[in-house]
């Protein structure tokens, strides 16, 4: 074997290369056959023949810089053998690589387009948003699987799922399915009224000219129990708060009588708790958010997957949370049998002495949050 520089020296039936000496051209090890470095500027050039690593050969130590394999020269691993490679900043193989049996990783990166064998990703990604590849692809879940979005159900295997949306575009009747729609003490409802280009089907809740508790309801029959998972979400505006009722969510309520089976958003004037209620007793937050006319808002409400925990949130517009409560206590209990609806009540308690536009509603939105077994 040609040595540039001090010849190898034998320790204990060892061969040392010095520090800052070279071996070159082809290197063949036999069997328990040990190449160690203690040195990081010590390398191993290959530039004929090939760099072969025998039965129960070990290859030891660290190298930094780089490690050449020229044009027809191969490194092997026999059967049994390992390699590790280890760096810093990554591995980067160029030009074309070719993989001779299985690879495995905890990740692999890319569309896997470029890699033999290995069939291309059926997704692409366009900054943020994911999409199937080919155009005409769906997406499929698996048994009761469902597809979530920012934290938000969007599909569900439809028989074990309950859910419900309406973006009022039109008034009354099937238009407000799956919620039944009636006014309350002769007040009425327009949809032609437009606050915003990004709220389209604006259904406004309108007063009586002199009774009280005149309005509107958007209620299903009281047709839940609630199990775990219940949220409900309206999209709304007020228009003028003055005596202003409106109760939301979960609850057994179709006018301005106060629920008595419920976990639900209550707004009063200005002021927006959130309430539940049952055989026992009732609760209220302990803090609450006051809302502005004129501006839109998101109300939901929450009930956790074992029924004993309910949230009760306002977003703005721009989804931003403005305000969060929860109570845990007088939640009404499905084991004795609390049925109750997810229904919408807007009245305006007092007289208005003309009719005046004083709540609107954007759209109403439910779905239940677990597998139903049925």
């Amino acid at each position: 074997m040609p040595i540039r520089g001090i010849p190898l020296q034998s320790l204990d039936d060892r061969f040392v290369n010095l520090t800052g000496d070279e071996m070159t051209g082809a290197l063949l090890m036999g069997t328990d056959v040990e190449v160690r470095f203690g040195e990081t500027t010590n390398f191993i050039r290959g530039n004929v023949g090939g760099f072969t690593i025998g039965s129960n050969a070990g290859f030891y130590g660290e190298i930094s810089g780089e490690i050449y394999w020229q044009t027809g020269v191969s490194l092997t691993l026999e059967a049994g053998d390992e390699m590790f490679l280890t760096a810093v900043n990554g591995i980067t193989l160029q030009n074309d690589t070719e993989v001779q049996g299985d690879m495995t990783a905890n990740a692999f990166y890319g569309d896997g387009s470029n890699l033999t064998g290995i069939e291309g990703s059926k997704w692409s990604r366009t900054g943020t948003i994911l999409m199937p590849a080919t155009s005409g692809d769906s997406v499929e879940t698996e048994s009761k699987g469902r597809i979530v979005s920012d934290g938000a159900l969007l599909a569900r295997g439809m028989m074990n799922s309950s859910w419900g949306f309406n973006d009022l575009l039109a008034a009354g009747g099937l238009h407000t399915t799956p919620w039944a729609f009636a006014n309350l003490g002769s007040g009425g409802t327009s949809l032609n009224i437009i606050y915003s280009k990004d709220h389209p089907g604006v259904m406004t809740h309108r007063t009586h000219a002199s009774n009280t508790n005149s309005g509107a309801y958007m209620k299903t029959n009281n047709v839940f129990l609630l199990g775990g998972g219940e949220i409900a979400e309206l999209c709304f505006y007020v228009v003028d708060s003055t005596d202003l009722l409106v109760y939301w969510g979960w609850h057994n309520t179709a006018n301005q009588t106060a629920p008595t089976r419920a976990a639900y958003i209550d707004i009063a004037g200005t002021t927006i708790t959130g309430k539940t209620i049952n055989n026992t007793g009732n609760s209220t937050t302990g803090t609450s958010y006051t809302l502005s006319t004129g501006t839109w808002y998101r109300g939901i409400v929450e009930i956790n997957s074992d029924v004993t925990l309910a949230t009760f949130k306002i977003y703005s517009d721009a989804g931003v949370l403005l305000w969060s409560d929860t109570l845990s206590t007088n939640l009404p209990n499905y084991a004795l049998n609390h049925m109750m609806g997810c229904n919408l009540v807007a009245v305006r308690t007092s007289s208005a002495g003309a009719i005046t536009d004083f709540f609107a509603v954007d759209y109403t939105y439910y779905y239940i949050d677990r597998n139903l077994t049925r």
